[in-house]
C-alpha cells in the first residue's frame, strides 16, 4: 500500500477544487513584404531566408512561457519590383499603421468568396 497521504478536504460551505488551465491554440496568419533590395542581397535564396525568419519566429511564438501556443502561418509572400511603392513608415506608430492599412487594402479582392479575399485585424 502507499504511503502518501492524501491531503484534507476542505467540507465548509465553499469547497475549494483544483483548477486546470487548457490552453487554447492561436493562429496568425501574415503576409510578408519584400521590397527590390532584398532580391538583390539574398537573390535566388530570398524565398529560403523569409521561411527560415518566419520558422524563428514562429518557433518564439511556441515558447513555454506563452500559455496559449500561437502558430504563425505566412499566407502570402509579395515581392515589390523596382520603383513599386510599398506602405510608408512615418514618424508615429499610428500614421504607420495607417499607411498598412491603407496599402494592404489595395491588395484585396473585392469578391468575399475570393480563396485570395482577407480580413485585416489590427
Amino acid at each position: 500500500m502507499c504511503s502518501a497521504k492524501t491531503p484534507p478536504r476542505n467540507s465548509g460551505p465553499n469547497p475549494q477544487r483544483v483548477k486546470f488551465f487548457a490552453p487554447l491554440s492561436r493562429f496568425v496568419e501574415t503576409l510578408v513584404v519584400t521590397d527590390d533590395k532584398m532580391v538583390a542581397f539574398h537573390g535566388t535564396g530570398l524565398k529560403c531566408y523569409l521561411l527560415t525568419v518566419m520558422a524563428a519566429a514562429a518557433k518564439a511564438f511556441k515558447h513555454p512561457s506563452i500559455c496559449d501556443p500561437v502558430s504563425l502561418l505566412m499566407t502570402q509572400l509579395v515581392v515589390l519590383g523596382p520603383g513599386e511603392e510599398g506602405p510608408q513608415m512615418g514618424p508615429s506608430t499610428t500614421q504607420t499603421l495607417h499607411s498598412i492599412c491603407a496599402w494592404h487594402q489595395g491588395l484585396n479582392t473585392t469578391e468575399v468568396s475570393d480563396s485570395d479575399h482577407f480580413a485585416l485585424y489590427l
